[in-house]
């Protein structure tokens, strides 16, 4: 990689909005949590079983999203069948333990530009019903987020000889 940028971020907190498929036509998420199989069978009979693969941070998984189930203020719910392919494409992806706070991009048609969307809250890895998303907030993000909490400067901890430490602070994030 030779150059890279933020990614922009959706703006609006009506989790509604994004499920117009001719604006937001694609919608992919990633995520470390842990990973299953299922098979058509299980969909089949609704058992509550899948197959484990692996435990939580271990491998990095994307793909497509289950469809927009439902909405409200600043979130938006996705559900559909773990197995079938959906009009975001194949085998769509559910949240797992692990995955809360993994983003989902979606491409805005307007824009031609992916942008995040929101991260990820609850999932059923199982069915891939109820994978609750919090839409972002780009002006919290922006103020206070970067504005309050990534200032944060660390310096090398040296002790003094007799093993006090104090620490006189320049109230900008630094000190002596």
């Amino acid at each position: 990689v030779t150059e890279a940028e933020p990614v922009g971020m959706t703006t609006n907190m009506d989790g509604k909005v994004y499920a117009d498929r001719e604006n937001y036509p694609e919608r992919v998420r990633i995520g470390s949590g842990r990973q299953y199989w299922r098979t058509d069978k299980d969909e089949e009979t609704n058992v509550h079983s899948s197959y484990y693969v692996s435990g939580a941070y271990r491998y990095l998984t994307a793909g497509n999203t289950h469809t927009q189930s439902g909405n409200g203020n600043g979130t938006v719910n996705l559900s559909g069948n773990v197995v079938s392919p959906n009009h975001y494409g194949p085998l769509p992806t559910g949240g797992s333990k692990g995955d809360s706070g993994s983003p989902m991009f979606i491409y805005d048609a307007k824009k031609k530009q992916w942008l995040i969307n929101a991260v990820l809250q609850t999932g059923h890895p199982f069915f891939g019903r109820g994978n609750g998303f919090q839409l972002i907030r780009e002006e919290w993000f922006y103020n206070e987020v970067l504005a309050v909490d990534a200032p944060s400067v660390f310096q090398r901890y040296i002790p003094p000889i007799n093993g006090h430490y104090s620490f006189v602070s320049n109230n900008d994030g630094t000190g002596k």
